[in-house]
């Protein structure tokens, strides 16, 4: 319950991490308003008020969440190595090699994303399918964030996937936490970085078998 304040006040006692925090959120901001800015010059004015603006908002959310995903890239190790840095003492799990299979990666869940989006969208007007959609959008969220920190202790996915429902009521209710923070107009893409802060905290606190097999691993490798 004291994630979230911890994760707030380690934001805000470090500028440069608070800088790093809105990196990603002036970028979304930025490249998908300029998306549908475009799209709306050369396609939606032929369209009514009624159907252009709810579509203007529709297609800047799905850009978001590509988007967004990917304006972590550039600083969410960094990130990650200041939180740790900040609550270990020292980066315990560092980070690996930076490579063109991680964005394709990232693109790849950031794709998958947008297209459960709309999925749970349309399930969520089934009766009894919307609590099914709620959880599992829930969890989608929290493994998005909790991945960068995961995959630093991990080799494949099916140990980040096990690690990660060992306790999964523990990482739905970060994911519904995080959908609440992501889903306030505006204010969400600054919320990026913040979000990834609090994944991390949680991280290192619900996966401590996790880091110590990795910190075990990095030293007996010296």
């Amino acid at each position: 319950m004291a994630l979230p304040f911890e994760a707030l006040l380690l934001l805000l006692r470090s500028p440069s991490l608070l800088l790093l925090s809105i990196f990603p959120g002036i970028f979304t901001l930025l490249v998908s308003g300029g998306s549908v800015y475009f799209l709306w010059n050369f396609f939606l004015t032929s369209l009514s008020l009624w159907i252009s603006i709810p579509t203007a908002a529709f297609v800047f959310l799905l850009l978001w969440l590509i988007y967004g995903n990917l304006a972590l890239l550039p600083v969410e190790d960094i990130i990650v190595d200041k939180v740790q840095k900040s609550f270990l003492g020292a980066v315990k799990v560092p980070a690996k090699p930076f490579s063109l299979r991680r964005i394709f990666r990232e693109l790849v869940f950031s794709i998958f994303v947008m297209g459960a989006t709309i999925i749970f969208l349309l399930l969520s007007l089934i009766p009894g399918i919307a609590v099914f959609s709620f959880i599992t959008n829930a969890w989608i969220s929290a493994y998005g964030f909790l991945n960068t920190f995961y995959t630093r202790a991990t080799e494949t996915p099916q140990e980040r996937i096990r690690i990660f429902f060992r306790k999964p009521i523990a990482h739905m209710f970060l994911g519904l936490f995080l959908n609440m923070l992501l889903f306030v107009p505006i204010l969400n893409v600054f919320l990026l970085g913040y979000a990834l802060i609090l994944a991390t905290l949680f991280g290192m606190k619900h996966g401590a078998n996790t880091i110590h097999t990795s910190i075990n691993d990095n030293q007996s490798g010296h």
